[in-house]
């Protein structure tokens, strides 16, 4: 966010700004309101539909999931 607000360079001299973070066609805030409920109900249907069904899904809900299977002992 800092980045964003000062109009930071980032990696390889990319320059953020809040307004190409957020407001351009290709900003993630427009990806995700666009995009992304599509998405998960299309990925979610092939999953249902068998399509993955030699394949390992796992859909986590929240970051304790997460954290659970990456720092597990």
């Amino acid at each position: 966010m800092k980045r964003i607000l000062i109009i930071g360079n980032s990696c390889n001299g990319n320059i953020e700004s809040f307004q190409r973070t957020f407001l351009t066609k290709d900003s993630i805030l427009l990806w995700v309101l666009k995009d992304y409920k599509r998405k998960y109900i299309k990925y979610s249907n092939m999953r249902d539909d068998g399509e993955f069904s030699k394949k390992e899904y796992i859909e986590f809900r929240n970051t304790t999931q997460i954290n659970n299977l990456l720092f597990k002992e």
